[in-house]
């Protein structure tokens, strides 16, 4: 899973992990400690479908091979 974060104007920062439901039921994003956060630039009006592409070409993620959810997390 990929999530988007702190949108400073058309710059997103990209992690990847995923989300883990606690026992109270809350789910949490959990980051891999060994990957690195990206910048991506997201033009205002772009769509869900562009932005995953954008994510996936810049991590370089084959489409064929993989699946990746986008989530987004208030800074």
């Amino acid at each position: 899973m990929v999530t988007l974060s702190d949108i400073l104007s058309d710059l997103v920062r990209v992690e990847q992990g995923w989300r883990r439901k606690n026992v109270d039921g809350v789910w949490k994003f959990v980051r891999l400690e060994e990957r690195l956060s990206k910048g991506i630039k997201i033009l205002e009006g772009e769509g869900v479908e562009a932005v995953r592409s954008k994510v996936m070409k810049e991590l370089r993620i084959n489409d064929k091979e993989e699946h990746i959810e986008l989530t987004y997390e208030m800074p």
